[in-house]
This record gives structure tokens, sequence and C-alpha cells, in this order.
């Protein structure tokens, strides 16, 4: 849920940095680099879509 919180905010540069330091305790905690690279893509994919997606 914090997560989401500064996800939503406009500064762009600490979003990066909380999900960057999430990806890297997964990877420390034994996660593949392969599942991590589907979330990313997975994450990113949706994201690109709400973006994309026109308001109509």
């Amino acid at each position: 849920m914090p997560t989401l919180l500064v996800a939503a905010q406009p500064d762009l540069g600490t979003s990066i940095l909380v999900a960057l330091s999430g990806l890297f305790v997964l990877f420390l905690s034994g996660l593949s680099w392969r599942l991590i690279g589907v979330a990313v893509v997975l994450v990113a994919a949706v994201h690109s879509y709400s973006v994309v997606l026109p308001d109509a």
C-alpha cells in the first residue's frame, strides 16, 4: 500500500528508487532473475496499457 501511494506522487525519482530497492530485496532473497524479469515486464505492460488507453 505505501508503495502505491509513493507511485501516485508526481515525483518519479522516488518511485523509481522504491521500485529498484524492492527488486533488489527480491533478488537478495533468492528469487531468480527470470521471475523478476517476468514481473517487471508484466507491470510495465499494464502501466503502458493504462497510459496509452484512450479515455473513451
